[in-house]
C-alpha cells in the first residue's frame, strides 16, 4: 500500500488528490503524468477482490473524469512499492520492489517489470537483459520519446529502453 496518497495543486493550495468511485476502498497509487505534451495523469489503482491485481485509470490535463483504461490485467507481485512512467497516454512502464519487504523468485521475479503499448488495457513482460532483481525495482521513469529506465533495487546499474520499454540493456557505471 502506498505511504502517502497522491497531492495535486488546486489553485494556490496543495489537497490530497481524490480518487474515483471505481477504485472502491483503494486510494490512488503511483500517479504519473505523461512524458509527451500531452500531460494526460496516469493512475493505478488496486481491486478490492484481489490486492494483486490494479486498475489502470487516465485523466486529462485539464481535469475532469478519470477513465477506466482496464481493470484486473495488471496483476503484479506482492511486494514493496509501485512505480509507474508514461512515455505516452499509449506507452506505459511499471515496476514494483524496493526497500519496503518482500522478494521475488521465478515467474513472479519476472513480474516486477511490465510494459503496456495500448494505454494499460494489456500488460506484458519485457525482454529483459539478465535475471530480473528479486528485490524489483526502486523506480521507473521516461524523459519522453521511446525511451524508459528503471533503477534495480539490489543489483548495480540502471536499465534503460530506447524501443518503449520492449528490450532492455543494463548500463554500468565507469569505476
Amino acid at each position: 500500500r502506498p505511504a502517502a496518497q497522491p497531492w495535486t495543486l488546486v489553485g494556490e493550495d496543495l489537497k490530497v488528490m481524490s480518487k474515483p468511485a471505481v477504485c472502491g476502498g483503494n486510494p490512488l497509487e503511483a500517479v504519473t503524468i505523461t512524458a509527451d505534451t500531452n500531460s494526460d495523469l496516469v493512475a493505478l489503482c488496486r481491486r478490492d477482490e484481489d490486492a494483486n491485481a490494479f486498475r489502470v485509470l487516465v485523466r486529462a490535463k485539464d481535469g475532469g473524469d478519470w477513465v477506466e483504461r482496464s481493470s484486473g490485467t495488471l496483476r503484479l507481485p506482492p511486494m514493496g512499492q509501485l512505480s509507474l512512467a508514461a512515455a505516452d497516454p499509449e506507452h506505459l512502464l511499471v515496476s514494483v520492489g524496493g526497500p519496503r519487504g518482500g522478494t521475488s523468485a521465478g515467474n513472479d521475479a519476472r513480474h516486477t517489470l511490465q510494459v503496456s503499448t495500448d494505454g494499460g488495457a494489456t500488460w506484458t513482460v519485457p525482454d529483459i537483459p539478465d535475471s530480473p532483481p528479486v528485490n524489483g525495482f526502486d523506480w521507473t521513469g521516461s524523459p519522453g520519446g521511446a525511451e524508459f529506465y528503471a533503477v534495480p533495487r539490489t543489483t548495480p546499474g540502471y536499465w534503460a529502453s530506447a524501443d518503449f520499454g520492449r528490450t532492455w540493456k543494463v548500463v554500468l557505471p565507469a569505476p
